[in-house]
């Protein structure tokens, strides 16, 4: 037997073997996408689009399934998300599809970029006026009020959901905390944070930590440290950077014992911003 026929026949018994397995895959991707329309169809929203992202990742190509998103993110007004889906039913639907889906998606897309473009320059122009507030506050050493700013600045990067920028909460009594950010090896990261905390009842303390208790090999008692997850700890204070050698989870400290947390109290306000 020739080399390209054993080739052909090892094929066939090879495409015999696997394919109830392929047929079995394919039904329980069919079986995700009713169970995901019906979850629609009852409101259940945020169930949809979780089963629906696991018939992507099984099969991208079927335009129904990124329609479903696209849908299901416009009810739950991420426009970004609808943007993104609606997009790529667009990419997908050939010229003999249902046309009437074309002309909702094309007709939601323009709805969807116009509102985008304004909100967009609306939060430019906010974020612009907080700079100015945070300036003069710092001026006038209202630490109080440049932690508004930084809590105003949380949210607004919390709404646009950016990969490149976040605000936290990062408590005193607790032991190392989510920094809500994964930090890209080789970019340089501006963190900063504003509040007062308490170690010790009438020992008050600031993320640059304080005198009050000696040092210890994280730094300066209270003081603000963050690390990518597994490797070392960077010193940051009140205002730090970061260049990280690796990619990873940021996680925050505020640097005390877990004895002294057990009496420690308040929260400081941190912004992390890619530069």
């Amino acid at each position: 037997m020739s080399s390209y026929r054993m080739g052909g026949v090892i094929l066939s018994v090879l495409l015999l073997v696997l394919a109830p397995a392929a047929r079995s895959a394919d039904a329980v991707t069919d079986a995700k996408r009713r169970a995901a329309s019906e979850l629609m169809r009852d409101g259940k929203v945020t169930e949809a689009i979780a089963l629906t992202q696991e018939v992507v990742k099984a099969d991208a190509s079927n335009y129904r399934d990124h329609l479903l998103l696209g849908r299901a993110y416009d009810k739950l007004n991420k426009s970004s998300e609808a943007v993104a889906a609606y997009r790529r039913v667009a990419e997908l639907l050939g010229p003999n599809d249902d046309r009437s889906i074309r002309a909702e998606v094309e007709r939601r897309l323009k709805i969807l970029d116009v509102q985008n473009a304004k909100i967009q320059t609306l939060e430019d122009e906010f974020l612009k006026k907080l700079d100015a507030l945070e300036r003069e506050a710092i001026a006038a050493k209202d630490m109080a009020a440049v932690r508004r700013v930084f809590r105003l600045k949380a949210g607004i990067y919390k709404a646009s959901e950016r990969r490149d920028r976040v605000g936290v909460e990062v408590n005193a009594a607790e032991s190392w905390q989510d920094g809500g950010i994964v930090l890209q090896a080789g970019r340089t990261y501006r963190i900063r944070a504003a509040g007062v905390y308490r170690i010790h009842a009438g020992v008050d303390c600031t993320p640059d930590g304080t005198s009050a208790y000696p040092e210890n090999f994280q730094g300066r008692n209270g003081m603000l440290v963050g690390k990518v997850d597994g490797s070392a700890v960077s010193q940051i204070g009140s205002s730090g950077r970061m260049t990280p050698d690796r990619t990873g989870r940021l996680i925050f400290l505020l640097n005390t014992t877990m004895a002294e947390k057990a009496d420690s109290s308040g929260s400081v306000t941190v912004l992390v911003e890619q530069e």
